[in-house]
């Protein structure tokens, strides 16, 4: 009788949950008062992000996996890299008092700016083979989707807070697409 291996956690893996840890404890129990909300808040997602961007890169990079498998992981490394620019501008505005308030404009840019890779990573992973018919059928589904919702955000949320703002529309879209989308 063979005795089953003894598994170790990762190092990393620890190191994350006890940071998540950590950040629900604060979320729960607000240590540090209002003065530190706002430091903590964004402070907390600079490393996260940072950490999946370099993993991202690491993957993309290693030699021993499929090429579409790195390619498919490079994009998601450029998607984490932008979302991380953007909250260095976003930490940024909100701890520097001289910012201007439209600064955060930035941030929001590169937020977009990070969709278009994100969803190309995902889907050039590479999945079960399929025919050519479930690829397109696939393609399809995931158009009349997105269609389907953007329009929804568009006619209930987006366009009716854009046109709201006394700001225009472009600064009205740019300003609350980031968390609708």
């Amino acid at each position: 009788m063979t005795t089953p291996a003894r598994r170790h956690v990762s190092p990393v893996v620890l190191a994350t949950a006890v940071y998540v840890a950590a950040h629900a404890m604060w979320l729960a129990t607000g240590w540090g008062g209002a003065a530190y909300r706002v430091a903590i808040a964004d402070g907390f997602l600079l490393p996260a992000f940072l950490v999946t961007a370099l993993a991202s890169v690491r993957v993309a990079r290693a030699p021993e996996l499929d090429l579409r498998v790195r390619q498919a992981w490079g994009w998601l490394a450029v998607s984490y890299i932008l979302l991380w620019i953007a909250n260095v501008v976003w930490t940024w505005r909100d701890l520097a008092t001289a910012v201007p308030p439209a600064f955060g404009t930035w941030a929001r840019v590169f937020v977009l700016a990070s969709y278009g890779p994100l969803v190309t990573g995902l889907l050039r992973l590479p999945s079960a083979p399929r025919a050519r018919e479930h690829r397109f059928r696939f393609a399809l589904d995931l158009g009349t989707t997105v269609l389907g919702a953007g329009l929804v955000l568009w006619c209930l949320v987006i366009r009716p807070t854009a046109l709201d703002r006394s700001g225009g529309l472009l600064d009205g879209l740019l300003s609350h697409a980031p968390p609708v989308l």
